[in-house]
This record gives structure tokens, C-alpha cells and sequence, in this order.
């Protein structure tokens, strides 16, 4: 299987050593320069035309031209010859012609042929299509050379050296040629004279009435024909008289050959008619315009035979858009002129409105108008852009001090949305919902109580205390660090009472004893002042275990180191401080209490059979990172970019066929770090290679 490419070969300017063309036994279809080796016919042969449309040149080994075609001239004979199937001897026939002659020896230019330079003599008339330029010899200094153009002009006439006669020819009769040098007299006849002024002939006309028939003037009429009458010239009536075929009359039509037809279909008129004024008849030959009015314009356009006239309405100033509460500016004939967004409040949009309430009198609300919604005695109102709160507030009421239940009486709102009132001995305690919070009566006491039967039931202060007294009371947590709540101050006398337990949540003095987190303090007297009014218990008293905490000791010869005040650390067995690095592996070495007594460092060196899954990880980590693949090809492109962000310009890239597998090239640039162009000569199908971009990190 041969190497695909995909773009051209450049082999700057190397040689290709050692290399033959493509052997075949028959000529394939051929594409535009391809070059094949018949091994058939032995034959070199390159494909010349349009791929699918031209042909095969033939190149044999002797260096021989397959076909030489031959175009005869004057003087030339020869035949185009095929010699496609074998070695011709083609023969190019010279002969006599124009301007050549054959000799014996050689073919030579024929003595008639005007050279370009040295002394020739010239037989027969040659015509002139310019006016020759030849040199400026007086034809006095020498009567055998040539006299020059402007001596020719300034003299009048030519003389019999250049030119044998002239002749002179008018619209009748027959001139008679002049020869040599002599002179032509124009003579006028009848109302026409002449009249010579160097060499001017004018030719006028005496008659003072120029009538008669005239078939054709050339240019402006007044140019080149005019009147002269008793010394004044003026530009002559010309009565032309037509020579078309055919009958001219008023059902006929002069046509563009010069004759005279009948209009076809038997057209006599028609009429025109519009919105206002009266009808106008339309004959052959008439123009009917179609202008525009106000806001129109009219346009004639010709495809073929047919003709369109297209009334179109005008384009205004206004900008084609869509309009927001708009401004408009319409002109007589409906047309939007002017046209600008508004703006709500505007003076064009406001419309007017009025306003009432359940008192007063109803107020119309105009432009710029200002309506205040105000809230009256325990309403208030606030404004948040077009939105109005109403709500109701109680701190706009005065306060009342007093309250008597059977006199005054609260406002409410019942079932339905009914307003109503009710005195305030007729509302019970529970009717009301249970209270969110702290129930404060303000030092007042509740009276008249029950015992209770339930667990939650409130209880008398008779019922506490024939049932509790003596026993413990708990009170909650004490923060011995700041003595909270105050226990060991000047407590309230009124305040702690025999029974009460606390539960110490800080370590700190309480009066001179150190308690710690968990001991337990129980008032002995009511109102204790002192260390000896209260029991302490300790907490954790117990030796510790694995599993109960208690009191334990540190002895430093397991590696430990306590302070004065009790604080216990471990004793030092090596020196502090890092070691290791990322590319380093740590070897660390422990007594039995698992501490570090020693440390190194090592580079890395570790095999993939010493880390499970090694090879698996890394190639999936390194993969991620240094490769991509993709298919490319839409059938349109030649350069095509594709984008890898692999993050380096040093990439492998691989391209193959994505249906045989088979590995193309094709010109790969690396346009950037993330980029790299696939180049072709021509364009790809869609999905038809496949790209394989591996990078290589430094």
C-alpha cells in the first residue's frame, strides 16, 4: 500500500534519486499533470486538459514531439501530421509569395518590397490610408527627391513627381483629371458664385428664396448651410421631403425602415382618465406620463418587450422603528412626518382622574397633580416606586393608663369581616391564645391556685414546701472562672436558698477552694456567705481507666515532662524542624512510645511494582494532559485548524483515514501552543481523516 498525501511535495530544490513514475499497463482516467509510464506501449505520457475531459500526450523514447500542427502562410506550404505510432520526418515547404522569391541558393525578398532604408525604385500606384511623412527638401534644390508635406500644403497642388492627376467630382457630371501642376477654376452658375481667398474656394447662393427639396443635411443645419441676402446672413428654411414607400396618411405610421404601415389590430385611441379632471384621448404617437403626487414617485422599467411603471409611495424623514407612548407628526395625506418615544406623565399622554373617600368631596386629579395618601390617627402609609403600603399603627394611639373592663371596650374584627367591640371584663384569659414567651404579671402573684395532679401543673408555694423542703433544688451550671451566677460574693440573702445544686461549667476558686468542670456544689444553710455553707463534690475522683476518666499520674520516665502547675508534655527525644522534599521520600525511625528519635531524607526511586495500579494512574494522569484526537474534513476546507490546548508547540501529529485506518500526510503547522493546521490540496470529506496530537513535555 503506498504513502497517502494529502498536500503537495516541496522538495526544495533537492533531487529525487532513484525514483520512477507510476507503472501502468493502460492510461487510467487522468487528472489535470499526471504523469504515468505505459509499460504497454513503453511510453512517458503526461494528462493534458481538465480532469475527466482531456487527453494523454505521448512521450517515446527517441525525444520525439507526438504531433506537430503546421499553418501555411504566403509563401508556405505544409500539413499537420500525426506521428503518434512511430518517428516522422516532418518537411516545411517554403514557396514563392508576397514579397518572397525563390533563387537557386537561397529565398531572397522580392525587389517590390519597400525597404526600410538605402536607394529603391518603386513601380505602380500606391494608395496611402495616412498622410506620408517624408523629409523637408525643397523641390527646387533637386527635381529627383521627394518634397515634404508641408512644402506640398504651402504650395497648393502636388506636382507630377509624387502624383500623376487629380480628378474632381461633384453630385452630376463627369470630372476631368488635372496632370501635372495646373489649375482647377471653380466657376459658379445660375444663383451659386464662388470666390478664391489663398486656398479657400467659398461657394454661396444669390437667390433670395431657397426653396426646394433637400434629402439629407449632416450636423447642425445652421452650421453648414446659410443665407446671405442683401449682405445679411441668416439660416435658411429647410422644407424636408420624405422618400419613404408607401401612402402616408392619417391611419398610417412611418416605420424605422423608411415606410409607411398600417397600425396593427386597426388602433385608433385611447383615453386616459384619473380621479379629477376630464378624460384625454390618447393618439398614435402620444406620451402618457405617469408623475407622482404628493408622496409618490413613479418609475419605468423595461425587461424585453414589457414595460412596468411602478408607483412607489415616498419615503418620509421618519426612521422605520417601533414607537414607545409615541409623538406623531401625519401630514395631510395620512403619512407619519415626525415620530419620537413619550414618556408616561408626559403631556400628551396625561389623562385626567378623580379622587374620592368614604367623607369629603370628590376632587378631579389634573396634570402634575400631587395626591398624598395619608394615614389618620393609628394608620400610617409609605411608598416604595408605584406601590402604596397602608398599615395599621398602634404607636400613633395615645396611651391609655388605666382601663376599667366594664366601662370601655376594645375594638375588634370579627367572623366575616365585621367590625365590632366588646367590654373588657366579658373577655376571658382563655379565650386568648397561649402565650410565645415569658408570661410577666409585673410583681403581681397568682392567686387562688390548686395543687396540681399533672406533671406540668404549676404548684403553690405551701405545696413546695411541704413536699421538698430539705431536698436539692438544681439550679443550673456555675462559671467558677468569673463566678456566674455570683455564689461566692455578697450574694443576696433573699436569694439562695438550703437545697440549691449547681454544676461547675468552668474551672476556677470558689471562695478559696479550686473546683473544676463537672464538680457539684450544693447550698448546706438559706443564704450561705461562706466556703464551710457549702458541699463541694468532686467530680473524676476516680483512677482513670481506659474507659472511665479519672485521676491518673505522669511519670517522666514514659516520656513525659510535667510542669509546676500541672501541665503535661512529652520530653524531647530528637531535634525539631522539616525534612523531605517533594522529590525526596522520608525514613523516619520511633521508640515503642511511636515517637520520632530519627529521620533522613531519600531521593525517590520507586519501581511500578512496588505501587499498586503505577502504571494504570500515571499513563491515565499523563494522557489527560499530553493527548487529543479528533476527525476533521466538511468537504470545503483545505486549512483546516484544529485545537488541542495541550499547552506546547511541541506536539507529534499523526493523521490517518478514518475508514481504512491507513496513514495520510498531509502540511502540519503548529500555529500556536494550542493550534496546530492541517493543510491539503484539496478539501477533505467530512469526518474523513482522523488526527492524533501527542505532546512532549520538557
Amino acid at each position: 500500500m503506498a504513502i497517502r498525501y494529502l498536500d503537495n511535495i516541496n522538495l526544495e530544490e533537492n533531487q529525487l534519486l532513484n525514483a520512477s513514475l507510476q507503472q501502468v499497463s493502460s492510461d487510467p482516467a487522468g487528472f489535470e499533470g499526471q504523469i504515468i509510464y505505459n509499460s504497454t506501449s513503453a511510453t512517458l505520457k503526461f494528462y493534458s486538459g481538465a480532469t475527466g475531459s482531456g487527453t494523454w500526450i505521448s512521450l517515446n523514447g527517441s525525444g520525439d514531439i507526438t504531433q506537430v500542427n503546421i499553418t501555411a502562410g504566403n509563401g508556405l506550404s505544409g500539413t499537420s501530421v500525426n506521428t503518434t505510432s512511430g518517428a516522422h520526418n516532418q518537411i516545411l515547404t517554403v514557396g514563392e509569395g508576397d514579397g518572397i522569391q525563390i533563387n537557386t541558393t537561397n529565398v531572397a525578398v522580392d525587389s517590390t518590397v519597400v525597404r526600410t532604408s538605402g536607394t529603391q525604385t518603386i513601380g505602380g500606384a500606391k494608395t496611402f490610408t495616412t498622410i506620408p511623412v517624408v523629409g523637408t527638401a525643397s523641390i527646387s534644390d533637386d527635381s529627383t527627391k521627394a518634397a515634404s508635406t508641408a512644402w506640398v500644403k504651402d504650395q497648393g497642388y502636388v506636382d507630377d513627381s509624387g502624383v500623376t492627376s487629380i480628378t474632381l467630382a461633384a453630385d452630376t457630371g463627369t470630372g476631368t483629371a488635372i496632370t501635372g501642376v495646373g489649375t482647377q477654376t471653380f466657376t459658379g452658375t445660375g444663383l451659386m458664385s464662388t470666390a478664391v481667398s489663398g486656398t479657400t474656394v467659398t461657394i454661396s447662393t444669390t437667390a433670395t428664396d431657397n426653396t426646394g427639396d433637400v434629402e439629407s443635411l449632416g450636423g447642425n443645419v445652421g452650421a453648414n448651410i446659410t443665407n446671405t441676402i442683401g449682405g445679411t446672413t441668416a439660416i435658411p428654411t429647410v422644407i424636408s421631403v420624405l422618400n419613404a414607400t408607401g401612402t402616408a396618411s392619417s391611419s398610417t405610421y412611418l416605420r424605422g425602415d423608411n415606410s409607411w404601415a398600417t397600425v396593427p389590430g386597426g388602433y385608433t385611441f385611447w383615453k386616459a382618465r384619473a380621479d379629477a379632471g376630464p378624460d384625454n384621448t390618447i393618439l398614435d404617437g402620444d406620451i402618457v406620463d405617469f408623475e407622482g403626487g404628493t408622496g409618490l414617485s413613479s418609475l419605468i422599467a423595461t425587461v424585453g418587450t414589457i414595460s412596468t411603471v411602478k408607483i412607489n409611495l415616498d419615503n418620509t424623514s421618519v426612521t422605520a422603528a417601533s414607537y414607545t407612548l409615541a409623538n406623531i407628526t401625519v401630514d395631510a395625506q395620512g403619512r407619519i412626518t415626525a415620530a419620537s418615544n413619550g414618556a408616561p406623565g408626559s403631556s400628551t399622554f396625561m389623562r385626567n382622574w378623580r379622587i374620592t373617600a368614604d367623607t369629603g368631596t370628590t376632587t378631579s386629579v389634573t396634570q402634575n397633580d400631587l395626591v398624598d395618601i395619608q394615614g389618620g390617627t393609628g394608620i400610617a402609609t409609605s411608598a416604595s416606586g408605584l406601590v402604596i403600603d397602608v398599615e395599621l399603627d398602634l404607636d400613633d394611639l395615645p396611651p391609655a393608663t388605666t382601663f376599667d373592663g366594664t366601662t370601655e371596650y376594645l375594638a375588634m374584627v370579627t367572623a366575616g369581616n365585621t367590625s365590632s367591640k366588646i367590654f373588657g371584663e366579658d373577655i376571658s384569659v382563655t379565650e386568648l391564645g397561649a402565650p410565645t414567651a415569658n408570661f410577666d404579671i409585673d410583681t403581681n402573684k397568682v392567686i387562688n391556685v390548686v395543687d396540681p395532679t399533672n406533671d406540668q401543673d404549676a404548684a403553690t408555694k405551701k405545696y413546695v414546701d411541704d413536699n421538698i423542703v430539705g431536698g436539692l433544688i438544681y439550679q443550673g451550671g456555675y462559671n467558677a472562672s468569673n463566678n456566674t451566677p455570683n455564689l461566692d460574693g455578697n450574694p443576696n440573702p433573699n436569694n439562695i436558698k438550703k437545697g440549691w445544686t449547681y454544676t461547675v461549667t468552668q474551672d476556677g476558686l470558689f471562695f478559696t477552694e479550686q473546683v473544676r468542670i463537672g464538680d457539684v456544689i450544693i447550698a448546706e444553710i438559706d443564704e450561705p456567705t461562706a466556703l464551710a455553707d457549702w458541699t463541694t463534690v468532686q467530680n473524676n475522683i476516680d483512677i482513670a481507666t481506659t474507659s472511665v476518666a479519672g485521676i491518673a499520674s505522669f511519670p517522666t520516665a514514659g516520656g513525659t515532662s510535667i510542669t509546676a502547675a500541672g501541665a503535661v508534655s512529652l520530653a524531647n527525644v530528637g531535634s525539631s524542624g522539616s525534612v523531605g522534599s517533594a522529590s525526596q521520600s522520608l525514613s523516619i525511625t520511633t521508640d515503642a512510645k511511636g515517637r520520632v528519635t530519627s529521620r533522613s531524607a531519600q531521593s525517590i526511586a520507586i519501581t511500578s511494582s512496588q505501587v499498586t495500579n503505577f502504571c494504570t494512574a500515571v499513563e491515565t494522569c499523563i494522557g489527560d494532559a499530553t493527548e487529543y484526537s479528533t476527525t476533521i474534513g466538511n468537504g470545503t476546507l483545505t486549512s483546516i485548524p484544529v485545537t488541542h490546548n495541550l499547552d506546547t508547540s511541541l506536539v507529534i501529529v499523526q493523521l490517518f483515514d478514518s475508514n481504512s485506518g491507513e496513514t495520510v500526510n498531509a502540511t502540519v503547522v503548529r500555529t500556536s501552543e494550542d493550534v496546530v493546521t492541517i493543510s491539503t490540496s484539496s478539501a477533505i470529506a467530512t469526518g474523513a481523516v482522523t488526527v492524533l496530537i501527542k505532546a512532549i513535555k520538557a
